[in-house]
């Protein structure tokens, strides 16, 4: 037996795991795939990837690394949008890490932008296209997170023409997600949240309320509609809460 050479995987698995847990590449990663022959290529985000000098390492232990970082980092996004992302040209479609990647995949994340003239509709009818195909490829998945992100000042244009429909679409019943997934044939449970996102621009002059659109904020706001414990300040029966802050493009996470 060589000399100096650690013998990692004799280490207790619980040993390992903690190991791989601190070798996750915060890059990110975007893939075109063909979810339906009539639909335009969708494009995936994937982020808190694997280090992929790592998977040559030996067979055994690609497989659990790659297993545990797709189990319990990895998270793809999909964002629902009007109009498609283009494809750039020589992209390939459909790679094989991307298939690879939402058959072990846990984590989905849909993102649905919502501006002042869109209808709630019609991003219900973008979401049914969409989302019932990736949990078709994703038959190891146990959660999907839906976001709604809206900039405030469309949100009150909409509130001020007498469209409440964003507030009746957080506080009400789920009227996409459980469709979606009776049409896919998926008979797991996936756990399911909804969350309502806005983003706003930070005033920099208090007097002329002048808008300094190198500065936003984003907030996440949480329905708190039948729950026992309310927080002091509500926001039409949302709490929000500051996830992100953007100044001259240096973004500040707070989660």
């Amino acid at each position: 037996m060589a000399r100096g050479i650690f013998r990692f995987l004799d280490l207790p698995q619980e040993i390992r795991d903690m190991v791989y847990d601190q070798l996750v590449d915060t890059r990110c990663a975007n893939a075109f795939v063909q979810l339906h022959a009539l639909q335009s290529p969708t494009r995936l985000n994937f982020q808190h990837l694997w280090m992929l000098p790592l998977l040559l390492v030996n067979k055994q232990f690609k497989s659990e690394y790659f297993d545990h970082i797709c189990a319990h980092h990895l998270r793809c996004y999909v964002h629902i949008v009007r109009k498609a992302y283009p494809v750039p040209p020589g992209t390939v479609l459909s790679p094989g890490s991307s298939v690879a990647c939402l058959s072990k995949l846990r984590t989905l994340i849909s993102v649905g932008p919502v501006y002042h003239d869109t209808k709630l509709d019609d991003f219900t009818a973008l979401f049914n296209m969409t989302i019932p195909h990736l949990i078709a490829l994703t038959p190891r998945l146990t959660a999907v997170e839906e976001r709604l992100v809206i900039q405030m000042s469309h949100f009150n244009t909409m509130l001020r023409r007498g469209d409440h429909s964003v507030l009746q679409d957080i506080h009400g019943e789920d009227k996409r997600f459980k469709p979606a997934v009776l049409s896919s044939g998926f008979s797991r449970s996936i756990k399911h949240t909804r969350a309502l996102y806005f983003d706003a621009y930070l005033c920099s002059d208090i007097e002329t309320r002048k808008l300094d659109k190198s500065k936003v904020i984003l907030y996440r706001a949480t329905s708190m509609a039948g729950k026992e414990q309310q927080p002091e300040h509500l926001w039409y029966g949302l709490a929000l809460r500051t996830v992100r802050i953007e100044d001259q493009g240096v973004m500040t996470w707070y989660y």
